[in-house]
């Protein structure tokens, strides 16, 4: 019985020889092979077991899923092989080469993520699989080459503008990942893919809340461990992570990556429930600072607040609840408790004449400023609270609670 190695190799050598006289008779502009000469080659693969037991299953690679058809697979095959020639190796690898890609079903892989808006001095893990590291540590690949190529200084001497306009990122995450799905019938790739993103989403979400303070964006892309699994490497390309609305990032603010560990270990233990809730809350927080009106600054903080202290079937007013709950949470003195609630009854104020038919273009600029100022800080302090409680809160018990600082 005949071996797919022999099939293929067979196939090869009339192949090659014809697309080296065709290319001698051919043009500088007109390089790759014709049809004539693939045909043969697609036929070969057409018979092999190996292609037949995958065949119109999806391989995925270079973020997208690959069809597989045996026509669209003599093209790399040939040129894999012309490669080989060329470098006086036998031709044979080249169909081993595309027997081991059929045969594979799983292999592992490492999504990495570049990061815009934040910056470490060093490498630490986040979480089992993954860890954080400053860009220039990121190992090398096309990717980052990219990235780094097309990256400059901006005009106003912000970190991102736009994923056309970006200086350097400060920032890098890599994520291992084993068992990729690599050959399919089903979409298990792609969930894998999305459940990954997702995880991704959730670790921007804590920096920008807990790390930095600011919105951060991440650019994004797969590869596998094995560079030979890569069929499409060449398209590959970065996907972006960004909040709803499209921020203008300043600058790389500096953070200790062994901190985000913890906070992120931090968040993990929490109830799943809670830990819902501080990422929507810390969402909105992001989006107030993406916003380019007052007031849907304004809206946003202030939806952050209320998310993260509401509780089920309550009935008190929300400035009530919000100013009062996030004042006794924070904790410290009487003094300072009554100073922090004064703080947030100032922004709702601001919100209610905002949404109440009043205009705040007549207020001045620089108060409002302030007062979403002050409030995003006391935004900040109330996170502080709630990883240092480690549960929801007992709403019932702040507020009637005498808080002292620890």
């Amino acid at each position: 019985m005949t071996s797919d190695r022999d099939i293929l190799i067979r196939a090869l050598e009339p192949a090659l020889r014809a697309w080296e006289q065709w290319r001698g008779n051919g043009t500088l502009l007109v390089q790759d092979p014709s049809d004539e000469i693939l045909a043969p080659l697609a036929a070969a693969i057409d018979r092999c077991d190996a292609y037949k037991a995958v065949s119109g299953h999806v391989l995925f690679t270079a973020n997208s899923g690959a069809v597989l058809h045996a026509p669209s697979l003599a093209l790399p095959l040939l040129y894999r092989a012309e490669w080989a020639q060329r470098e006086g190796r036998d031709i044979g690898k080249a169909a081993d080469w595309l027997i081991r890609i059929l045969n594979t079903r799983q292999a592992n892989g490492t999504l990495k993520a570049a990061i815009w808006g934040l910056s470490v001095d060093r490498e630490a893990p986040l979480a089992k699989y993954s860890r954080l590291m400053p860009f220039g540590q990121l190992p090398d690949s096309r990717l980052k080459k990219r990235i780094s190529d097309r990256a400059g200084e901006l005009w106003n001497g912000a970190v991102w503008i736009s994923q056309s306009y970006f200086d350097l990122p400060g920032a890098a995450i890599v994520r291992k990942v084993a068992d990729f799905p690599y050959i399919r019938a089903d979409n298990a790739s792609f969930k894998t893919m999305a459940d990954l993103e997702t995880e991704a989403y959730a670790t921007l979400v804590l920096l920008q809340g807990r790390a930095t303070g600011q919105p951060l964006t991440l650019g994004y892309w797969f590869e596998y461990d094995d560079e030979d699994l890569d069929l499409n490497s060449h398209e590959n390309y970065m996907s972006w992570i960004l909040p709803e609305i499209v921020p203008s990032i300043p600058a790389n603010v500096a953070v200790d990556a062994a901190t985000v560990q913890q906070e992120l270990k931090a968040l993990s233990a929490m109830p799943e429930d809670w830990r819902n809730d501080l990422r929507r809350s810390m969402e909105r927080f992001t989006l107030s600072q993406c916003r380019h009106q007052v007031i849907d600054r304004i809206l946003d903080l202030t939806l952050a607040f209320e998310i993260a202290v509401s509780g089920k079937g309550e009935q008190a007013p929300q400035s009530w609840k919000v100013s009062v709950r996030s004042a006794q949470m924070i904790g410290g003195p009487l003094r300072d408790r009554q100073k922090n609630r004064r703080k947030m009854v100032a922004l709702y104020n601001l919100r209610n004449q905002g949404t109440h038919g009043s205009s705040l273009s007549s207020m001045d600029q620089q108060k409002q400023d302030n007062v979403l100022t002050e409030a995003g800080a006391l935004y900040r302090k109330l996170l502080d609270s709630f990883w240092r409680h480690g549960a929801r809160p007992d709403w019932n018990a702040i507020e009637l609670g005498p808080i002292t600082a620890e």
